[in-house]
């Protein structure tokens, strides 16, 4: 019986009905097999729209990797466990429960299920010079408790995780989704990792050059170097997830009539495997 991890994109989980019957028809055995889920999700999309509806425009920021992301002080971070952990979360798991998939959902900090380092400080990069930004939230996923999530799995439940994580001193601190789920694959032994996202997978010039498999570390690592935006973010969690022992990981879009099975089987995906 195997373990899949999906990560929903923030962009994509207004609806994913379709994705959501697909998955009830896993866990019953529609595949040949009885499947188990775990999904993590975004929603960073949601939080930009309320914050700003709120008068808190958000400040994005770009470390000296090349990596974007969100400056999460302690009014943001309100928000963002507000709009991640209530709205976005419970939309999901109305749509799975709809779907008859027996939906939980949760935020990484219950019980400690996710804990990561609170990064406190961002070293970023703005008009070319490097500055440090100090009275931040976010978090880097340092340990899953995988044994709990399986419990969960054994009594039939499919955990819905919110992007919210619990740091060493038990304060509640936003982590990347998509690294996120790979720190969960990685713990749970997963077979594999889906990340939903709008796209059909990685391009090389978008919207050309569709790459349908990365091989090894040293592909992925090539790949990283042409990747922009979110998706550059999405590479570094599949060279995570393969680090941690993920036989597969799959970048697809949601947005297809089918979109586990595309991603499991179709053409239009990006696999990364080693």
């Amino acid at each position: 019986m195997g373990t899949t991890v999906i990560k929903i994109g923030g962009s994509i989980a207004d609806d994913v009905r379709a994705l959501a019957a697909e998955i009830a028809g896993g866990l019953a055995g529609a595949s040949g097999r009885n499947e188990r889920f775990v999904v993590v999700h975004g929603g960073a999309a949601k939080t930009t729209e309320i914050a700003e509806k709120l008068g808190k425009p958000q400040k994005f920021v770009e470390s000296p990797g090349g990596f974007r992301s969100r400056f999460t002080d302690k009014e943001s971070m309100e928000i963002f466990v507000m709009v991640t952990c209530g709205l976005v979360n419970k939309r999901l798991v109305e749509q799975m429960l709809q779907a008859g998939v027996n939906a939980l959902g949760m935020s990484g900090a219950d019980c400690g299920i996710v804990r990561a380092k609170r990064k406190d400080m961002l070293r970023v990069v703005e008009n070319g010079k490097e500055k440090i930004l100090r009275g931040d939230y976010s978090g880097k996923v340092e340990a899953v408790n995988a044994l709990l999530l399986h419990k969960l799995l054994d009594a039939g439940v499919v955990p819905v995780i919110a992007p919210v994580a619990l740091s060493n001193e038990n304060e509640l601190v936003s982590m990347d989704g998509d690294r996120g789920a790979a720190s969960v694959a990685g713990a749970m032994k997963a077979e594999r990792l889906i990340i939903f996202t709008d796209v059909d997978g990685f391009f090389r010039n978008f919207p050309n050059d569709l790459v349908r498999e990365i091989r090894g570390a040293k592909e992925l690592d090539a790949a990283m170097e042409v990747a922009k935006g979110g998706m550059k973010k999405k590479l570094l969690a599949a060279r995570e997830a393969l680090d941690a022992g993920v036989g597969e990981i799959v970048i697809a879009n949601a947005r297809v009539e089918r979109p586990l099975a595309n991603a499991l089987n179709g053409e239009k995906r990006t696999v990364v495997r080693k």
